[in-house]
């Protein structure tokens, strides 16, 4: 049985690329339960292709002028390609990754762990080299500034140790109290709090078996090979990583925590 993956392709021959170029948003205006927003970007480095236990995917580095060029703290992102995306828009995007073409997508998943990421869903639509204004314009500032984009690409700043956090305002310090008491439905998932650490049972195990390639636990032995299941790679043995659980309370309430890597590293001062 064949699955076929409807896009909007039709769509575009009747015209209607004003409606895209209206609903274009920045990466910072994204919200993960909105995907009816148009994204669009200049694909700056793509990787390998990579088996994973649950598919294939391929990595798209993906830069927006608008938060490169306003916000201190700016990084590029990343637009995950999964499966049949991989040989269709993928594959062209390779051959032209020299360019760094521009695209529009729409639909896609978005993530704001770690800062914003995205991915392809089978429901996803993503357009090379649009005919809108917008697209031309990125693409006249890509030539003004391809030195500027060359130089921070290599720097990885959407990967999680490449990222430097600035301290927040005081106005965005909430109380876990005020934390607690929201609806599970709410949107807002992550916080910024000022609080004590705490580390709870201390008969806890300070560590676990983690893939050296990918850093996931893989429930191997240690000083046994293995095939870890995430990156699809084989390791000569998992790698002992730090991680702990905690309390953190500030006065107001108590919230359960962990850390783990480096994190947990810099909190007991490793």
């Amino acid at each position: 049985m064949k699955t076929l993956r409807l896009i909007d392709k039709p769509r575009v021959v009747e015209n209607r690329f004003g409606l895209m170029e209206d609903h274009c948003t920045t990466f910072a205006n994204l919200k993960p339960s909105v995907q009816s927003w148009f994204v669009k970007a200049l694909v700056a480095e793509k990787t390998a292709i990579r088996s994973l236990k649950w598919g294939r995917q391929q990595r798209l580095v993906l830069i927006d002028k608008e938060i490169i060029s306003t916000e201190s703290t700016s990084r590029p992102t990343i637009l995950t390609l999964w499966e049949e995306f991989i040989q269709s828009e993928g594959l062209q995007l390779s051959e032209n990754i020299h360019r760094m073409p521009i695209i529009l997508g729409m639909r896609l998943s978005v993530n704001n762990y770690h800062g914003i990421s995205f991915g392809t869903l089978p429901i996803s639509t993503i357009l090379i080299d649009p005919p809108i204004s917008q697209a031309k314009n990125l693409d006249l500032w890509l030539k003004a500034n391809r030195e500027y984009v060359e130089r921070i690409v290599p720097q990885k700043l959407y990967e999680k140790e490449n990222q430097i956090t600035n301290r927040p305002l005081d106005s965005q310090i909430r109380k876990i109290s005020q934390i607690l008491c929201l609806p599970e439905t709410s949107q807002v998932k992550s916080f910024w709090i000022k609080s004590t650490l705490q580390v709870i049972k201390p008969g806890q195990q300070f560590y676990f078996l983690g893939c050296p390639g990918c850093s996931k636990a893989c429930g191997a032995v240690y000083g046994s090979e293995f095939t870890c299941f995430y990156c699809n790679t084989d390791f000569p043995n998992p790698k002992p990583m730090l991680r702990f659980e905690a309390e953190l309370y500030d006065g107001t309430g108590c919230l359960d925590a962990f850390a783990e890597h480096t994190e947990a590293q810099t909190l007991l001062r490793i």
